[in-house]
């Protein structure tokens, strides 16, 4: 009896410590699925440019940006994730937070420039309910290779090497298929992958902060230098997907790399005429308290070169001028046709 007893005990572990072993894979495939989350990104063409960045939600707030790049009219995201981005895009993006390994980002893009109206939130889902017989075309805009580039004949992993670009070489992208955008190359279309080509070139401009501004082949202070930039020197650049370092055009049509901690984003002000709707002090500061220097006559037309805290500048006798802002109107100026 007591054999029998012991010999059933027995095989009611082994039976136990079996479907235990069977446990371990369940919560591992649990564990798996949990590690991607979800977030999305709503991108405005009046608000989002290269000095006031998109934010994503949730857990991919820190890790990707977006803007809208105006002079080429195309959305564009940075980060985890760099490159032109559509309305209703998802991309996969990997996370640095201890809660989840990856994200799917799904982007919406807004022109409300061009007068759409923004939605109140973002859509519920990406997928058209109907076809659209008419796809966005794709604006063509202009790249720069990161390295040394190899062309392509076609858009699959069957295609055949016919050729290389040289690093930071410019080039004028066509469209876009699968991974790859469409270049000419020796009179023929043929492709490169996209993640071998930079953000656009000459996208904002960015002053220098510091005596002097080494100009590098690449983003690391150990490339070689090839130019400097004195204090103040403005130049045009991109944000390339490389953090703390600008790619700027330092001479007509020759490109590198500067350290974005010793330069600065700047926007050039754009002058405009204003018409005085009274009678208008001219002062010596933006303020009540300044001298009154001079005076305008109501439906005086004048051009505005800054504008701060209510005060517009002027010139006024070869000096610069404060009026105030209350009382002026902007003179539209007529488009030509």
């Amino acid at each position: 009896m007591t054999k029998a007893f012991t010999s059933k005990m027995s095989k009611m572990l082994a039976t136990s410590v079996m479907a235990a072993s069977f446990v371990v894979p369940v919560a591992s495939s649990v564990s798996a699925e949990i590690s991607q989350t979800t977030c999305t990104m709503t991108i405005y063409s009046s608000k989002n440019t290269s000095d006031n960045y998109a934010r994503a939600t949730g857990e991919c707030a820190k890790e990707i940006d977006g803007y809208y790049a105006p002079n080429v009219k195309l959305f564009r995201a940075t980060g985890a994730y760099t490159g032109v981005v559509e309305n209703g895009q998802k991309e996969q993006i990997a996370l640095t937070s201890d809660k989840y390994a990856s994200a799917i980002i799904t982007f919406y893009t807004v022109d409300d420039l061009e007068g759409e109206k923004p939605p109140v939130t973002p859509p519920t889902t990406t997928e058209p309910t109907k076809p659209n017989p008419q796809p966005t075309s794709f604006v063509k805009f202009k790249g720069i290779t990161l390295t040394n580039t190899t062309v392509w004949n076609g858009t699959t992993s069957k295609s055949k090497k016919v050729g290389t670009l040289n690093r930071s070489q410019i080039v004028t992208l066509n469209s876009e298929k699968a991974k790859r955008y469409s270049i000419t190359f020796k009179g023929k279309k043929r492709w490169i992958d996209k993640s071998a080509v930079s953000t656009l070139v000459n996208e904002f401009k960015v002053q220098t902060t510091t005596n002097i501004l080494n100009v590098r082949t690449g983003p690391s202070t150990k490339y070689k230098v090839i130019a400097q930039l004195k204090k103040g020197a403005k130049v045009n650049a991109s944000q390339p997907p490389y953090k703390d370092w600008y790619m700027v055009e330092y001479a007509p049509k020759k490109y590198g790399y500067v350290s974005s901690k010793y330069a600065k984003k700047y926007v050039e002000f754009k002058k405009f005429n204003v018409k005085t709707t009274a009678v208008l002090n001219i002062r010596s500061s933006g303020s009540v308290k300044g001298k009154v220097i001079g005076k305008l006559k109501k439906g005086a037309t004048v051009t505005v070169i800054g504008t701060k805290n209510g005060w517009h500048t002027v010139s006024y006798k070869g000096k610069k001028g404060y009026i105030s802002s209350k009382y002026t109107t902007v003179v539209k100026t007529s488009k030509k046709k």
